[in-house]
């Protein structure tokens, strides 16, 4: 969503609503393909003594695979960014990574809501906290069942990672 702030950058103390959403499929957030929704953003912006702030909100389920043991779960995001929105590089160094540069008194919402949902998704997702996986061996899932394998048994290509440990 391509939305015009030129009334917010000109004018001290205004506060601009807005809502918008996108439709996630193929989305380089969803990596294994399993949100097909579109999903509700909420936020405004505020010009308070020249200095222009963009917040931004969403809360959304997401279907995920564990990455422990593969089984299908949802878990529900509530995620709130701000950024500080610059017409000129006044504000913008090398340290500052919230600010985003304002070219033709427009900014890209979809972009930067993107990107905040990526920069904030995590790299490891599971079922619990508490998640045991899949045996390595017989591949049954250690979370409602047992199995008899040898845990102690090495496999033979990290063997010789165990003369570093004696």
């Amino acid at each position: 969503m391509i939305l015009n702030i030129k009334d917010v950058l000109e004018s001290p103390d205004i506060r601009k609503d807005f809502e918008f959403d996108i439709f996630f499929k193929n989305s380089p957030f969803d990596d294994k393909n399993l949100l097909n929704k579109k999903i509700l953003f909420k936020g405004y912006l505020e010009n308070k003594h020249s200095l222009v702030s963009l917040y931004i909100s969403t809360n959304f389920k997401h279907p995920f695979l564990c990455d422990r043991c593969l089984c299908d779960f949802e878990e529900e995001f509530s995620l709130s960014y701000n950024h500080i929105i610059s017409k000129d590089n006044s504000y913008c160094s090398e340290d500052e990574k919230d600010v985003i540069l304002c070219e033709n008194n427009v900014i890209d919402l979809s972009d930067i809501s993107i990107s905040d949902l990526i920069m904030s998704s995590p790299f490891k997702v599971l079922c619990k906290k508490e998640c045991k996986g899949l045996c390595f061996k017989c591949g049954i899932d250690l979370n409602y069942n047992c199995c008899s394998c040898n845990k102690k048994e090495i496999d033979p290509r990290l063997q010789i990672l165990g003369q570093l440990l004696s």
